[in-house]
C-alpha cells in the first residue's frame, strides 16, 4: 500500500500524483508520460489501469480475486488531497524553456536537452515535460558565426522599403525555433504588392529555416484551432498569405491576433476560455507568430508594439532575383538548416541578454519601453549571426545608430488619424490591370490614379474607377475619402474608426472637408481631402 507521509509530489515506479483541484484529480503515469486526470468516481479499473499494470495495483492493494479497487481509490484521493492543488502551469510540452536553474532546456517529445546531454523526460525539475510526437530540434555541430553571417546575407538580399527590415527577419528566424526560453516573444508581418516576393521569403526562407518545430498555418486557421493543436508547445506559428476578406474572415484573423498578443510577453495572465461543460479552461501560448499578406490587418495599438511590419518594394530585378534563388537554393540545404537550429539552442543564454541590452538601448531611441522590447528580442537574434558573445551596450547603441529610425519613431507614437489612414492605405481591393484582374492596395491604386506611378491608360482608368466604388478619390496633390460611403464603412466596420473616420481624418495635417459634394464613382458624397506630402518625402501620404 502506498505511504500516506505528505509529500511535495508523490512518485511511486509507475506514475506521479499530481495533486488536484475542484473535484478533479491528477496523474502522470509513467507509461503514456501525459497527465491525466480522473473524477472521484472515475477511480475504478478500467480508468487506474491507465496508470499502471493490473499486476502492480494487486501487489499494493491485495484483495480476495484481485486488486481491492475502492482501496486504491480511497488512497489516491487522500494522497492527492495531501499533495495539494495541481498547477497546470507546470507543464511544458515541446520546444525550448528556461529553467528556473538557470539554463535552458529543448523538449524534443521524447527525450530532454539540458547542457547539450539527453535525459529522460522523467528526469525533470518542477516543471512537466510531457511524452508527445517527437521533433527534430538538432542540437550538436552549430553553424560558426562566420556560416551563420551567411543566412543574415541572405535576408540582405530582398527588396526592402527599410533596410532595418533585413536585421528584423534574420532575428526573427534565429529567435522562433527557441521562442519559448525568450521573456518577449516579437511578431512579424511580411507585406508588400503581388510579385513582390511574400511568399518566397515564407516558403523559401522563413519555413525551411524554423525546421520541424516550426508550425506552418493556413488562412483559415482558427485561433480555437491553433490552442488546442499548440496544447502545451512553445513553438513558432507561421502564416502565408492570411486572408482576410470578409466579416468572418476578420473575425477569425483579429482572434488569431489576441492570441498573439497573449503569446508576446511571460506574464501571469492567462487566456481564459468558456466550455460547454462549464468549467473554464485556461491557456499559456509561448509562440513567434510570422504573418504574410498584401494587407496588415493588425492596427490596435496593442497588436502594433507586439508586431512588426516588414515592408517589401514591388519589382524586384529578375536578376537578382534570379541570384536570390540560387543563394537560397546553394545555402540552405538541410544540413545548415539543421546547424542554424543547434545555433541557436547553443546561444540561447546569449540570445536572452542580448535581447535585455538592446531593448534598453532601443527604448531610448524609440522613446517607450515596449518598443523596445520588440526591437530589443529581433536584434538580440540578429546579432547572434554576427557575432558568439553578448552584446555590449556600447555595441547595441552603435549598431542602433547606424540605421534610420525615422519612421519607427513616427510608428512608435502613431496617432489615432495616421492609423485610421494607413488602414485604409493598406487596404486590398480587386482592379484589373495590364494582367487581368488582380488584388491591389488602395495605396497602389491611388499611385496609379493619381499619375504618381507611370501606368498605361487602361491602368489609370482602372484605378480610378476602383477607387470611386470603394470611396476614394486622387489626384496628382489630394487624396480624397468619402465621408459616408458605405464602401469606406465596410472596410472600417469592425475597427475603432468605423463610425467617426470623417473626423479621425480631418485631424491629419492639412487634411480639409471638400467644397459640397464630390463624385465617387456613381455616387455623390462629401469628403475628407487629404493632402500628399512633398515630393521631397518621397511623395507618400
Amino acid at each position: 500500500m502506498l505511504s500516506e507521509e505528505s509529500p511535495a509530489e508523490y512518485h511511486s515506479d509507475a506514475f506521479a500524483i499530481l495533486g488536484y483541484n475542484r473535484g478533479l484529480y491528477y496523474y502522470l503515469p509513467k507509461g503514456t508520460g501525459q497527465v491525466i486526470e480522473l473524477r472521484a468516481d472515475q477511480h475504478v479499473s478500467g480508468r487506474l489501469i491507465e496508470m499502471a499494470s493490473r499486476q502492480w495495483w494487486e501487489q499494493h492493494y491485495p484483495g480476495k480475486g484481485g486488486p481491492e479497487w475502492l482501496m486504491a481509490q480511497n488512497s489516491l484521493i487522500r494522497l492527492s488531497q495531501m499533495v495539494g492543488i495541481y498547477k497546470p502551469n507546470r507543464v511544458r510540452g515541446r520546444g525550448a524553456w528556461w529553467d528556473d536553474e538557470g539554463h535552458a532546456v529543448i523538449h524534443l517529445g521524447d527525450k530532454l536537452i539540458v547542457k547539450g546531454k539527453e535525459r529522460e523526460l522523467a528526469e525533470s525539475t518542477r516543471y512537466i515535460y510531457e511524452k508527445a510526437e517527437p521533433i527534430r530540434i538538432n542540437y550538436k555541430n552549430p553553424l560558426t558565426a562566420i556560416e551563420a553571417k551567411k543566412f543574415s546575407d541572405i535576408c540582405d538580399m530582398l527588396s526592402w522599403e527599410h533596410k532595418i527590415s533585413s536585421r528584423y527577419l534574420s532575428g526573427w528566424c534565429a529567435i522562433a525555433p527557441i521562442c519559448g526560453a525568450l521573456k518577449w516573444r516579437p511578431h512579424i508581418w511580411v507585406t508588400g504588392g503581388a510579385g513582390s516576393g511574400k511568399s518566397t521569403i515564407v516558403e523559401q526562407i522563413i519555413t525551411p529555416i524554423v525546421g520541424d518545430i516550426g508550425m506552418p498555418a493556413l488562412s483559415s486557421t482558427t485561433e480555437a484551432g491553433l490552442r488546442q493543436d499548440m496544447n502545451s508547445d512553445a513553438r513558432p506559428i507561421i502564416f502565408d498569405e492570411i486572408d482576410g476578406s470578409g466579416p468572418r474572415a476578420q473575425d477569425r484573423i483579429q482572434n488569431v491576433l489576441e492570441l498573439s498578443r497573449a503569446a508576446a510577453s511571460d506574464t501571469k495572465a492567462k487566456i481564459i476560455k468558456g466550455s460547454v461543460t462549464g468549467k473554464a479552461m485556461k491557456f499559456e501560448i509561448r509562440s513567434c507568430f510570422a504573418f504574410s499578406s498584401i494587407g496588415v490587418f493588425a492596427t490596435s495599438r496593442p497588436d502594433e508594439t507586439r508586431i512588426t511590419v516588414l515592408g517589401l518594394k514591388l519589382g524586384m530585378d529578375r536578376s537578382k532575383f534570379e541570384k536570390l534563388i540560387d543563394a537560397i537554393s546553394n545555402l540552405m540545404t538541410e544540413e545548415y538548416i539543421q546547424r542554424f537550429n543547434a545555433r541557436s539552442v547553443m546561444m540561447i543564454p546569449v540570445m536572452r541578454s542580448n535581447s535585455y541590452i538592446f531593448a534598453k538601448a532601443g527604448a531610448a531611441v524609440l522613446g517607450t519601453q515596449r518598443a523596445g522590447d520588440q526591437m530589443g528580442a529581433l536584434l538580440g537574434g540578429a546579432w547572434t549571426l554576427h557575432s558568439d558573445k553578448a552584446v555590449t551596450m556600447g555595441q547595441a547603441t552603435a549598431w542602433i545608430e547606424k540605421e534610420d529610425w525615422s519612421e519607427s519613431k513616427v510608428n512608435a507614437g502613431d496617432n489615432d488619424e495616421a492609423k485610421c489612414l494607413a488602414y485604409l492605405m493598406q487596404s486590398v481591393v480587386r482592379s484589373n490591370s495590364s494582367g487581368g484582374p488582380r488584388d491591389f492596395s488602395i495605396a497602389e491604386l491611388a499611385e496609379i490614379a493619381s499619375g504618381r506611378k507611370a501606368s498605361t491608360d487602361n491602368e489609370v482608368a482602372g484605378a480610378i474607377s476602383t477607387l470611386g466604388t470603394y470611396g476614394f478619390r486622387a489626384d496628382p496633390d489630394h487624396l480624397v475619402v468619402s465621408s459616408s460611403h458605405s464602401a469606406v464603412a465596410k472596410i472600417l466596420e469592425r475597427t475603432e474608426w468605423g463610425k467617426n473616420w470623417r473626423l479621425t481624418l480631418g485631424r491629419l495635417p492639412g487634411a480639409k472637408p471638400t467644397h459640397g459634394t464630390v463624385r465617387f464613382g456613381a455616387t455623390k458624397t462629401r469628403g475628407t481631402e487629404i493632402q500628399y506630402d512633398k515630393p521631397d518625402d518621397h511623395g507618400d501620404l
